[in-house]
């Protein structure tokens, strides 16, 4: 039988999100589990968002892909080597009951093992832990106010706890707010956010000419307080060797910087830069749309010392 927590932890954890992240709204499908749980980890991003809706085979999956708000969450559940087939059978029902509808589920080998598990965004070990021979997989939909939202569940266990990941997909796009951009806000309220304006040709490191707005307003939201960091993450898509992307996603997310820094008032120290090459697309690599989704740079804000 599966025993619901006290409410009030769920209370306590909401006004501590809305306190961390004003821009976002409670959500409505609160996860409740069989044991006590610690949450070990939260993410929120607001750009393009792509999840899985098939299993990985002859190297792809199937993606949904929207643009918006996207969260996700992970805990560790204090039950010895649980059942994953029953957590998932009582975590699929409240997403049901929220108003979803499923629309693909699998476990593990279905679908595709390791190559499924490294296709799909997770949050990092060791707040989400995942053994490649069971876990399971659930993206549901229902009719949001600007398009599908989406939920998606991953559930997994170690020897000693059950691990759980809740992804919502939020088609709705941030309120405007007067004098601050959509950029600004969401800089303030996520840890990440795509400048999705940039136009890096196929192979090339340098940007395409162009005056592009999400550098101005990321240079300003820089320029109102000189104690704020970010961090510039280039990506590329999986076209060519993995060295070559990882140093070609590094050069991209470097001539950003010099752009920043030429034409902006800013100091050297509010900008770093990295690059992760291929290895966190967020749509399907076999498409040419896909492949320009996954030519991006990630602006992730550093913690302010």
């Amino acid at each position: 039988m599966f025993v619901r927590l006290d409410k009030t932890v769920f209370l306590g954890l909401a006004l501590l999100g809305a306190m961390v992240h004003p821009l976002w709204a409670e959500p409505d499908l609160v996860l409740t589990f069989p044991a006590a749980a610690e949450q070990t980890a939260e993410s929120h991003e607001i750009g393009s968002f792509a999840l899985a809706s098939g299993a990985f085979v002859a190297g792809k999956a199937a993606m949904v892909q929207g643009v918006g708000q996207l969260r996700q969450v992970a805990w560790r559940l204090a039950i010895a080597r649980p059942a994953t087939k029953d957590l998932m059978q009582d975590l699929t029902l409240q997403v049901v009951q929220a108003g979803y509808q499923p629309i693909f589920e699998c476990s593990d080998q279905a679908c595709g093992g390791f190559d499924f598990r490294f296709y799909i965004k997770t949050l990092p070990e060791p707040a989400l832990h995942i053994d490649l021979g069971d876990f399971r997989y659930l993206l549901a939909q229902r009719q949001g106010q600007a398009g599908l939202d989406y939920a998606s569940l991953l559930v997994s266990r170690g020897a000693e706890a059950g691990f759980v990941q809740l992804t919502l997909a939020d088609s709705a796009a941030p309120p405007p707010v007067d004098a601050q951009s959509n950029l600004a806000l969401a800089l303030t309220a996520a840890q990440k956010v795509v400048l999705e304006d940039l136009d890096f040709p196929a192979g090339s490191a340098s940007l395409a000419p162009g005056d592009y707005a999400s550098l101005r307003d990321l240079a300003a939201w820089l320029q109102a307080d000189p104690k704020r960091r970010v961090t510039l993450i280039g990506h590329t898509d999986a076209t060519g060797s993995l060295s070559g992307n990882i140093a070609l996603s590094k050069k991209r997310a470097a001539s950003v910087q010099a752009l920043l820094l030429a034409k902006f008032d800013l100091k050297p120290e509010q900008v770093d830069f990295d690059g992760l090459g291929p290895a966190a697309p967020r749509a399907d690599d076999a498409t040419a749309a896909g492949r320009a989704l996954n030519r991006r740079v990630e602006v992730v804000v550093s913690p302010q010392g």
